[in-house]
């Protein structure tokens, strides 16, 4: 952990003692790690004037793509550089926290992109997250139990959802699980929500936004910690949805897509594939010569 340079030099430094331990008999392994993992390098915007000089992000303004300079009105040259005093673009961790909570820098972190490759920083993104955990909160805050949807309208949802969030999280791909969580809320807050659905989603994100989870747990008459409680399981049946959409190629292009059963026949499949009117247009005058199914994923249908 701690980046590239800063794990390569650590990993450097614990192979050569590790193998001298291993030369004198003293461990069994000639390799102290089966795998090295680090997070990319966090780079952040730079704002330069016409002479060269940098600006810091507080003495700009947005105004869509551009960046302009707040005392002059000049437009600033953007650029993505790893952070730098000479630079100002750097990022102080405690303004973040006094701005946005500390929930909300942990979220961002992990939702900026893939954990190993290098990304930006972006100022205006980190709203989102703070949407996002205020559009969870609120969900809590307003759950009446009484008015609850009848069934469990989103009980495939929440299985298919336990089953990305918990297989990210030991792949850490961080940003997908969050992602995953947000298609997750948006649904409970147009389709409703059950409490199981709301004690699944604040599982689901206590790694994620602890502080917060703790006193939606609280919220929701829980006792104990967040931490304390049980991960979420999930059926595998149920996170197979029993309809698939393939899309439909025509000599190798998209042309639509159609909806069958997942254990449709192949006849079924190509016969509702070629009638998809957007397809059809694009058959018409025209000999098919093939039709290859690939099941679950796509029909492509050769003409001549």
């Amino acid at each position: 952990m701690g980046g590239a340079e800063h794990a390569v030099l650590h990993l450097l430094y614990s192979r050569f003692w590790h193998k001298v331990l291993y030369d004198l008999g003293y461990v069994s392994t000639k390799e102290p790690f089966k795998k090295l993992r680090h997070q990319g390098t966090v780079l952040a915007y730079s704002y330069q004037d016409a002479l060269g000089r940098y600006h810091a992000f507080s003495e700009t303004e947005l105004r869509g793509d551009d960046a302009i300079l707040k005392a002059s009105g000049e437009k600033l040259k953007v650029v993505v550089d790893k952070m730098a005093k000479t630079k100002l673009n750097g990022v102080n961790p405690d303004d973040v926290v006094a701005e946005h909570g500390a929930d909300v820098l942990r979220l961002y972190e992990m939702f900026m992109g893939e954990f190993e490759l290098p990304k930006p920083w972006d100022a205006r993104a980190i709203e989102g997250c703070t949407r996002f955990l205020k559009r969870v909160w609120r969900l809590v805050e307003e759950f009446d139990e009484s008015k609850a949807p009848a069934g469990d309208p989103q009980l495939r949802l929440r299985h298919k959802t336990i089953k990305k969030v918990t297989g990210d999280l030991d792949r850490m791909a961080f940003n997908t699980a969050v992602a995953a969580m947000m298609e997750y809320l948006n649904r409970l807050q147009s389709g409703g929500a059950t409490r199981e659905d709301l004690l699944t989603l604040i599982k689901l994100l206590g790694p994620f936004a602890p502080h917060l989870g703790d006193e939606a747990w609280e919220k929701l008459g829980q006792a104990g910690f967040l931490l304390q409680a049980s991960w979420p399981s999930y059926d595998e049946a149920l996170t197979i949805d029993a309809v698939v959409t393939l899309g439909v190629q025509v000599n190798g292009k998209l042309r639509g897509d159609v909806q069958v059963a997942r254990d449709a026949p192949e006849a079924e499949v190509r016969e509702k594939a070629m009638a998809v009117p957007n397809v059809a247009k694009h058959l018409e005058g025209k000999t098919v010569r093939k039709v290859i199914v690939v099941p679950g994923k796509i029909v492509n249908i050769v003409v001549a």
